[in-house]
């Protein structure tokens, strides 16, 4: 395994090379939620991908929290510069500055390799594309955002803020869904993020016409769940968390979930 300030800096000068929004067509796909430095579910989702022959999708959240936040990342940026056309890195709400200063990764890395380093790894973060749509299939780290309603707006988010201002990419990194609502609705989140009904996004999937919406952002029992009447999938993959980490394989129409444990 690389250092972690090379791994960083060769990551983020892939990110700078891609788009804030992803379009790939490949066979099949391997989805992967929430991490939050625990690298054995990392490890095993890139295993996975290699044996299956499917492109990896990460949705975000790879660090705080976890007690592998380090050795985490630097996996996922070293294999990421290695085979950026096989792996693709989502931002999530974590891969900020604000969340690192309060959830740990900034005094981790800060402590252990110095305040350069870590701003080394911030500006990867700043870099990451925010979502990915492969075939008819929409993948992000949060939810839908009020003022979405075309997917061609997202080739136009910006990259490089260390905390996202636009309201829309900050949105797709916190927003969540609700069965219980109509539209959208204030999230106890707080800081502009919002809860979505499923009218809004019957709505956006019908005008986008998309298949399946595929989200992370919030552990789930049993690892993963639908909602919406089977539109909406959101997977969880910490091990962490007291729920089963859980990744989707996506082929043709067919969803299957897989244990990472």
């Amino acid at each position: 395994m690389k250092n972690f300030v090379e791994a960083a800096a060769e990551a983020r000068e892939t990110f700078r090379k891609e788009p804030p929004f992803i379009k790939i067509d490949s066979p099949k796909i391997l989805v992967v939620g929430d991490t939050h430095g625990d690298v054995d579910s990392s490890e095993k989702a890139l295993e996975l991908g290699d044996e299956i022959g499917a492109v990896v999708v990460f949705l975000g959240d790879y660090v705080d929290r976890g007690p592998y936040q380090i050795e985490n990342i630097t996996i996922l940026f070293e294999r990421k510069a290695a085979e950026p056309d096989k792996l693709f890195l989502l931002r999530g709400n974590h891969e900020t500055l604000t969340m690192n200063t309060y959830y740990g990764f900034l005094d981790v890395v800060s402590k252990r390799l110095g305040i350069n380093s870590y701003r080394t790894c911030l500006e990867a973060f700043t870099q990451m594309p925010y979502a990915l749509l492969w075939r008819n299939v929409f993948c992000v780290h949060g939810g839908l955002p009020k003022g979405l309603e075309e997917i061609s707006q997202l080739d136009k988010l910006p990259k490089g803020e260390e905390d996202p201002e636009d309201s829309i990419g900050f949105q797709l990194l916190w927003n969540d869904p609700r069965e219980n609502i109509r539209g959208f609705a204030e999230s106890w989140r707080g800081g502009g993020a919002l809860y979505f009904g499923g009218d809004v996004l019957t709505e956006f999937m019908e005008k986008n016409r998309l298949r399946l919406f595929v989200r992370s952002h919030e552990p789930m029992p049993e690892g993963y769940r639908y909602l919406f009447g089977g539109r909406l999938l959101t997977v969880f993959s910490c091990r962490y968390y007291s729920v089963p980490p859980k990744a989707a394989v996506l082929s043709a129409d067919e969803v299957e979930m897989v244990s990472l444990s």
